[in-house]
């Protein structure tokens, strides 16, 4: 028809078919009192974040706010 079209990806759809994984290497050691509570937690993430240096902070922030499960 030739006009403009919109597409919209569930969550499950994005993370198979668009091209947005970087390779990362996380060590974690994580602290947790016997009632369940988080004590403590120390970090180390090597990541690979692309060729430009701009998308780096949003790509390693997007790595801490979620737990790598796709959706």
């Amino acid at each position: 028809l030739r006009r403009p079209v919109k597409i919209r990806y569930t969550c499950r759809e994005s993370m198979a078919t668009t091209s947005k994984r970087h390779p990362f290497h996380m060590d974690l050691k994580v602290g947790i009192k016997a009632d369940g509570f988080l004590q403590a937690i120390q970090a180390n993430y090597v990541a690979n974040t692309g060729a430009y240096t701009t998308f780096s902070p949003g790509v390693l922030g997007r790595s801490l706010l979620f737990d790598g499960h796709p959706c």
